[in-house]
């Protein structure tokens, strides 16, 4: 061993060597260091625009034929409905039957469908059918205006009038009739029907 403190040109060799391997330890961890780091996170893909879907249109005629053959019986087509006519899908699957009538069977009211009624109903200080073409209104008795007919109830110009020669009685109701005992005189009674037509006749 040199005790005088120099170093041996051996001993100096291993120093180098030490001095390097402390030198090149933290490059390494450096260099693990930006080996392991993440890559940077990037966005999600955009989902792509989907068609919009379509739907295939329904023929009602070819529904209720199928619907006809399947219970074997006719079947009505609501979307063919008027006021006079009604049209069935055979059971055949394959024709047509319709039913036409010379009076309204049917009105519409706010876009729904419904049956004519004539059954004559006390409304307010008046007598009206239930469901009718047009807006018939009887006297309730008290005055003399029999009747109001209107074939158009938006328009005030169109309408009839029909007045009794005296003061009217309360009518007795029955169905689509209105009796108006001793109208004409000491029995003689007159009588109204309401009708599909909306109209009404006397007798």
């Amino acid at each position: 061993m040199n005790l005088s403190g120099r170093l041996t040109p051996r001993s100096r060799r291993r120093r180098a060597r030490l001095g390097t391997a402390l030198v090149t330890v933290p490059a390494m961890v450096t260099s693990l260091l930006i080996g392991t780091s993440s890559p940077p996170a990037s966005a999600a893909p955009s989902p792509s625009p989907q068609p919009p879907v379509t739907t295939a249109a329904v023929d009602p005629v070819e529904t209720a034929k199928q619907e006809a053959r399947k219970q074997n019986k006719r079947v009505e087509i609501p979307s063919y409905r008027s006021e006079t006519s009604t049209t069935f899908a055979n059971p055949d699957g394959r024709t047509l039957h319709m039913e036409m009538s010379a009076a309204p069977v049917r009105v519409k009211r706010n876009s729904v469908w419904e049956a004519v009624d004539t059954t004559l109903v006390v409304q307010g200080n008046a007598v009206r059918p239930r469901v009718a073409k047009s807006d018939l209104v009887l006297s309730y008795g008290g005055n003399m205006e029999l009747l109001t007919a209107s074939g158009n109830p938006a328009k005030t110009d169109d309408k009839a009038k029909v007045f009794s020669t005296r003061k009217l009685p309360t009518p007795t109701l029955s169905g689509n009739r209105a009796e108006f005992a001793s109208a004409y005189g000491n029995g003689t009674d007159l009588v109204v029907t309401a009708t599909r037509r909306g109209s009404a006749s006397r007798s």
